[in-house]
Protein backbone atom coordinates (compact mmCIF):
# COMPACT_ATOMS: atom_id res chain seq x y z
CA UNK A 1 0.00 0.00 0.00
CA UNK A 2 1.42 3.67 -0.76
CA UNK A 3 1.50 5.55 1.81
CA UNK A 4 -1.49 8.51 2.90
CA UNK A 5 -1.93 11.53 1.86
CA UNK A 6 -3.82 13.12 4.45
CA UNK A 7 -3.52 12.67 8.12
CA UNK A 8 -5.60 10.09 9.67
CA UNK A 9 -9.04 10.35 11.28
CA UNK A 10 -10.37 8.43 13.08
CA UNK A 11 -12.29 5.82 10.97
CA UNK A 12 -14.46 3.15 12.85
CA UNK A 13 -17.04 0.72 12.20
CA UNK A 14 -19.89 2.95 11.10
CA UNK A 15 -17.48 4.71 8.43
CA UNK A 16 -16.61 1.57 7.23
CA UNK A 17 -19.96 0.58 6.60
CA UNK A 18 -20.90 3.77 5.17
CA UNK A 19 -17.45 3.35 2.78
CA UNK A 20 -19.04 0.32 1.85
CA UNK A 21 -22.57 1.41 0.94
CA UNK A 22 -21.27 4.03 -0.92
CA UNK A 23 -18.70 2.40 -2.99
CA UNK A 24 -20.54 -0.91 -3.33
CA UNK A 25 -24.04 0.74 -3.52
CA UNK A 26 -22.93 3.70 -5.64
CA UNK A 27 -25.86 5.99 -5.18
CA UNK A 28 -25.14 7.74 -2.15
CA UNK A 29 -21.91 9.61 -1.02
CA UNK A 30 -20.33 8.39 2.32
CA UNK A 31 -21.23 11.28 4.37
CA UNK A 32 -24.62 10.65 3.40
CA UNK A 33 -24.17 6.65 3.78
CA UNK A 34 -22.81 7.70 7.23
CA UNK A 35 -25.87 9.60 8.21
CA UNK A 36 -28.30 7.05 6.94
CA UNK A 37 -26.17 4.13 9.46
CA UNK A 38 -26.66 6.36 11.88
CA UNK A 39 -30.24 6.95 11.64
CA UNK A 40 -30.73 3.25 11.45
CA UNK A 41 -28.46 2.76 14.32
CA UNK A 42 -31.05 4.87 15.87
CA UNK A 43 -34.56 4.36 14.80
CA UNK A 44 -34.53 1.40 12.49
CA UNK A 45 -36.33 -1.49 12.76
CA UNK A 46 -35.55 -3.49 15.37
CA UNK A 47 -33.90 -6.21 13.56
CA UNK A 48 -31.87 -4.02 11.45
CA UNK A 49 -30.43 -2.13 14.36
CA UNK A 50 -29.25 -5.24 16.01
CA UNK A 51 -27.40 -6.69 12.66
CA UNK A 52 -25.83 -2.77 11.83
CA UNK A 53 -24.74 -2.90 15.49
CA UNK A 54 -22.87 -6.13 15.22
CA UNK A 55 -21.97 -5.28 11.93
CA UNK A 56 -19.98 -2.17 12.79
CA UNK A 57 -18.60 -3.91 15.94
CA UNK A 58 -16.96 -6.73 13.62
CA UNK A 59 -15.74 -4.32 11.39
CA UNK A 60 -14.13 -2.19 13.75
CA UNK A 61 -12.38 -4.97 15.40
CA UNK A 62 -11.34 -6.03 12.07
CA UNK A 63 -9.49 -2.17 11.60
CA UNK A 64 -8.38 -1.70 14.90
CA UNK A 65 -5.50 -3.94 13.32
CA UNK A 66 -4.70 -1.82 10.44
CA UNK A 67 -3.21 1.38 11.13
CA UNK A 68 -5.71 4.56 10.98
CA UNK A 69 -4.33 6.03 7.57
CA UNK A 70 -5.18 2.68 5.45
CA UNK A 71 -8.76 1.67 7.17
CA UNK A 72 -10.88 3.50 4.17
CA UNK A 73 -8.68 2.27 1.29
CA UNK A 74 -8.93 -1.30 2.78
CA UNK A 75 -13.37 -1.06 2.77
CA UNK A 76 -13.01 0.90 -0.89
CA UNK A 77 -10.54 -2.16 -1.65
CA UNK A 78 -14.05 -4.79 0.10
CA UNK A 79 -16.36 -2.79 -1.39
CA UNK A 80 -14.56 -2.96 -5.25
CA UNK A 81 -14.27 -7.08 -4.56
CA UNK A 82 -17.64 -7.43 -3.71
CA UNK A 83 -18.78 -5.76 -6.58
CA UNK A 84 -16.89 -8.02 -8.94
CA UNK A 85 -17.68 -10.71 -7.19
CA UNK A 86 -21.24 -9.94 -8.27
CA UNK A 87 -20.58 -9.04 -11.66
CA UNK A 88 -18.83 -13.02 -12.24
CA UNK A 89 -22.15 -13.87 -10.26
CA UNK A 90 -24.37 -12.07 -12.66
CA UNK A 91 -22.53 -13.62 -15.49
CA UNK A 92 -22.71 -17.24 -14.30
CA UNK A 93 -26.81 -16.75 -13.98
CA UNK A 94 -26.42 -15.14 -17.56
CA UNK A 95 -24.68 -18.48 -19.20
CA UNK A 96 -27.35 -20.58 -17.39
CA UNK A 97 -30.32 -18.98 -19.13
CA UNK A 98 -28.89 -19.29 -22.31
CA UNK A 99 -28.26 -23.30 -21.71
CA UNK A 100 -32.22 -23.70 -19.47
CA UNK A 101 -31.22 -27.60 -19.71
CA UNK A 102 -27.64 -26.87 -18.33
CA UNK A 103 -28.90 -25.29 -15.51
CA UNK A 104 -28.38 -27.74 -12.47
CA UNK A 105 -25.18 -29.53 -14.27
CA UNK A 106 -22.85 -30.96 -11.78
CA UNK A 107 -20.44 -31.18 -14.17
CA UNK A 108 -20.31 -27.51 -15.73
CA UNK A 109 -20.98 -26.27 -11.97
CA UNK A 110 -17.63 -28.23 -11.59
CA UNK A 111 -15.97 -27.09 -14.57
CA UNK A 112 -16.99 -23.55 -13.73
CA UNK A 113 -14.67 -23.78 -10.73
CA UNK A 114 -11.23 -24.55 -13.31
CA UNK A 115 -12.14 -22.74 -16.08
CA UNK A 116 -12.89 -19.43 -18.07
CA UNK A 117 -16.03 -18.88 -19.40
CA UNK A 118 -14.98 -19.81 -23.16
CA UNK A 119 -13.32 -22.90 -21.97
CA UNK A 120 -16.46 -24.07 -20.92
CA UNK A 121 -19.04 -23.19 -23.78
CA UNK A 122 -16.76 -24.56 -26.41
CA UNK A 123 -15.27 -27.99 -24.37
CA UNK A 124 -17.77 -28.73 -21.85
CA UNK A 125 -21.33 -27.33 -23.05
CA UNK A 126 -21.30 -30.21 -25.95
CA UNK A 127 -20.27 -32.76 -23.64
CA UNK A 128 -23.12 -32.13 -20.90
CA UNK A 129 -25.40 -31.97 -23.52
CA UNK A 130 -24.66 -35.39 -25.04
CA UNK A 131 -24.67 -36.75 -22.02
CA UNK A 132 -28.10 -35.62 -20.87
CA UNK A 133 -29.74 -36.22 -24.30
CA UNK A 134 -28.03 -39.76 -24.02
CA UNK A 135 -28.64 -40.55 -20.52
CA UNK A 136 -32.40 -39.89 -21.34
CA UNK A 137 -32.64 -42.29 -23.83
CA UNK A 138 -30.26 -45.14 -22.19
CA UNK A 139 -31.79 -44.50 -18.96
CA UNK A 140 -35.50 -45.08 -20.87
CA UNK A 141 -34.24 -48.46 -21.92
CA UNK A 142 -32.94 -49.36 -18.10
CA UNK A 143 -31.52 -48.55 -15.34
CA UNK A 144 -28.08 -50.49 -15.94
CA UNK A 145 -27.47 -48.83 -19.31
CA UNK A 146 -28.07 -45.68 -18.35
CA UNK A 147 -25.57 -45.79 -15.52
CA UNK A 148 -23.49 -47.03 -17.79
CA UNK A 149 -23.91 -43.86 -19.76
CA UNK A 150 -23.26 -42.02 -16.97
CA UNK A 151 -19.77 -43.34 -15.98
CA UNK A 152 -18.78 -43.09 -19.55
CA UNK A 153 -19.52 -39.35 -19.69
CA UNK A 154 -18.02 -39.12 -16.07
CA UNK A 155 -14.97 -40.39 -17.47
CA UNK A 156 -15.25 -38.27 -20.60
CA UNK A 157 -15.55 -35.19 -18.20
CA UNK A 158 -12.89 -36.25 -16.35
CA UNK A 159 -10.22 -36.55 -18.94
CA UNK A 160 -11.68 -33.07 -20.45
CA UNK A 161 -10.63 -31.71 -16.97
CA UNK A 162 -7.18 -33.23 -17.30
CA UNK A 163 -7.28 -35.73 -14.27
CA UNK A 164 -6.35 -38.53 -16.35
CA UNK A 165 -2.80 -38.12 -14.64
CA UNK A 166 -4.67 -38.77 -11.86
CA UNK A 167 -5.54 -42.33 -12.69
CA UNK A 168 -2.28 -44.22 -11.62
CA UNK A 169 -3.20 -43.17 -8.02
CA UNK A 170 -6.50 -44.25 -8.17
CA UNK A 171 -5.81 -47.53 -9.44
CA UNK A 172 -3.04 -47.81 -6.68
CA UNK A 173 -5.26 -46.65 -3.99
CA UNK A 174 -7.89 -49.43 -5.36
CA UNK A 175 -5.25 -52.31 -5.41
CA UNK A 176 -4.34 -51.11 -1.73
CA UNK A 177 -7.70 -51.28 -0.77
CA UNK A 178 -8.50 -54.40 -2.23
CA UNK A 179 -5.44 -55.68 -0.90
CA UNK A 180 -6.15 -54.84 2.65
CA UNK A 181 -9.54 -55.99 2.43
CA UNK A 182 -8.93 -59.22 1.00
CA UNK A 183 -6.04 -59.61 3.98
CA UNK A 184 -7.96 -58.49 6.90
CA UNK A 185 -10.73 -60.98 6.46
Amino acid sequence: MESPKADPVEYDGKDAIATLIAVYGGTLSEAEAKTKVEQELLQGPPRRREVLRKMTRDVGIMLAVLPAAYRREVMVRVAKKLIAHDARQAQQREFRRQYPALRDSKMLRIAGWFFCQQTIEQVFVPIVSDYLLEYRRARAEGRWKGFVVKMRHWHAFANACGLEKAYPWFERLAHLAWYLWNKLL
